[in-house]
């Protein structure tokens, strides 16, 4: 299995494309998570870290 390995400023485009563009279910948990919603935490969405896209972190 290979991956795709991105630069770090490309990952940082994909996560603000991502973050723009997000699916029903993202839309979803976002507005349940929105706030601090659940138990005071801070989620923070499509974080590039080197050159991976996590959805949250």
């Amino acid at each position: 299995m290979g991956a795709c390995r991105m630069r770090p400023e490309q990952a940082i485009r994909r996560a603000r494309r991502l973050r723009k563009k997000p699916t029903r279910a993202e839309e979803f948990f976002w507005s349940l998570v929105r706030d601090k919603a659940l138990d005071g935490l801070r989620f923070r969405r499509q974080v590039p870290i080197d050159f991976l896209v996590f959805d949250f972190a």
